[in-house]
């Protein structure tokens, strides 16, 4: 297939089989880099692919840029990067604003006072704190998960029964994640490295491992549960717990922190079909024991398990 071929196709169909199967083929590449609940509402871009290439199809079309392309491209590749950046112009489009939004437009407006320090630059921001001589180091992947993992008992707030949009931490909490953040990377924080950060704590563990739909998962719960609902809650952890070694309580501990079935087992110096067999069997227990249980205990559990866990190994 040449240039040529996709200009005689397009003079004559428009969008034809080569050209649609060019554009998939790069909407594809493009959006898988990009998350595809806050880019197509979908929990996986299988399942919300084509909707994106119906809409950029539609802004090809519509915008003539489908026309530009095909004047002055040189060669196919040229092609390919012109609508690599059409994607990228519909996907930015698409996005819509997350529980994580929210919580970095908070720790913007926190930073900007006492005990912190906040510098804009560029339309970005980044803050350390104003007592605290930060170096100039970047921190990588490895830090911000092991920040995470530090954060993962911090209590959150469970939300109201018709509230759409949580704030996840009250506002001392917020300051409180805000300081140990700054303190453990003892660096300037970007606004990139507190995103990285809130997507690790907030992996919702529980809807994965039931199979709840994550986008309605909590947001129905009510404000609190009753004193009986939270003694079966604690009663329930303490059995799990009982039931876990050593092993597999901090097995446990690392995927409540989101970490991967690679990174276990690393950790665990294991192959990686033993850690996710291990992780198999330890999730199979939980769901045995909280498989039945409303959705707000199967929470309450799991929020019990982690706080214990991050307290000592399982606080026994």
């Amino acid at each position: 297939m040449t240039l040529d071929d996709l200009r005689r196709e397009y003079e004559s169909q428009g969008i034809g089989r080569l050209l649609y199967g060019i554009v998939a083929g790069v909407a594809r590449s493009v959006s898988h880099s990009y998350d595809p609940q806050v880019y197509a509402r979908a929990a996986r871009w299988e399942d919300g692919l084509e909707d994106l290439l119906h809409d950029v199809v539609e802004a090809l079309l519509d915008e003539g840029q489908i026309d530009y392309i095909m004047l002055h491209a040189v060669d196919e590749d040229h092609v390919r990067r012109l609508l690599a950046r059409q994607v990228r112009r519909v996907l930015a489009r698409r996005r819509t604003r997350t529980v994580v939004d929210n919580l970095l437009d908070r720790c913007k407006r926190i930073v900007a006072s006492e005990p912190f320090r906040r510098i804009d630059h560029n339309g970005t921001w980044s803050f350390s704190l104003a007592c605290q001589e930060a170096d100039s180091r970047v921190p990588n992947a490895e830090d911000l998960k092991a920040v995470a993992r530090d954060l993962a008992a911090l209590p959150r707030v469970t939300p109201g029964p018709s509230e759409r949009s949580p704030i996840v931490y009250a506002e001392e909490t917020l300051r409180v994640l805000l300081r140990v953040v700054s303190e453990k990377l003892a660096t300037v924080v970007s606004v990139g490295d507190l995103d990285a950060i809130f997507k690790f704590l907030l992996t919702s563990w529980v809807p994965t491992l039931l199979g709840i739909d994550e986008g309605a998962y909590g947001l129905e719960r009510p404000a609190q549960l009753a004193p009986d609902d939270m003694l079966i809650a604690a009663d329930t952890a303490t059995r799990i717990l009982l039931a876990l070694d050593p092993a597999r309580r901090l097995l446990l501990r690392l995927k409540l922190a989101g970490i991967s079935d690679s990174e276990v087992a690393h950790e665990f110096g294991i192959s990686r079909p033993t850690a996710a067999d291990r992780k198999k069997g330890v999730l199979d227990l939980i769901a045995r024991e909280i498989g039945e249980m409303p959705e707000i205990l199967q929470q309450a559990v799991v929020d019990d398990l982690s706080r214990r866990l991050y307290e000592g190994e399982g606080g026994l």
